[in-house]
């Protein structure tokens, strides 16, 4: 998720953000999760300003406020499974407006502490 392919989902009404908002809609819990983990990436890394930022914060919000798609053992596994996926989760806690969010993540998939050493 480096900043080339990010830049294609940051564009105001272009058709990578409308694919990230459709998954965050998805009645499937995961793929609003995963979504919702994308967007938060994108905020974190400053892909959005001002008015744009604080849409895409909102929309990260309503998803992580209620992750229950990361208490699925499989899917925590995916989302926590590399130490590269937990190294971008941590550079999300930098971010005071998603370290509460991402946090409560955490501590809803559970990832082993192994992980986490690393």
């Amino acid at each position: 998720w480096d900043a080339g392919t990010r830049s294609a989902f940051a564009q105001p009404g272009g058709v990578g953000l409308k694919v990230l908002q459709t998954l965050l809609r998805s009645t499937s819990t995961s793929c609003s999760l995963l979504a919702a983990v994308l967007l938060g990436a994108m905020v974190a890394a400053g892909d959005f300003q001002d008015s744009h930022r604080q849409e895409a914060l909102k929309l990260v919000q309503g998803t992580l406020d209620r992750p229950e798609a990361a208490k699925d053992p499989q899917f925590a596994k995916v989302l926590m499974g590399g130490s590269s996926s937990l190294v971008r989760l941590a550079a999300m806690l930098e971010d005071v407006d998603l370290a509460p969010l991402v946090l409560g993540l955490l501590c809803t998939c559970k990832p082993p502490a192994n992980n986490l050493e690393q």
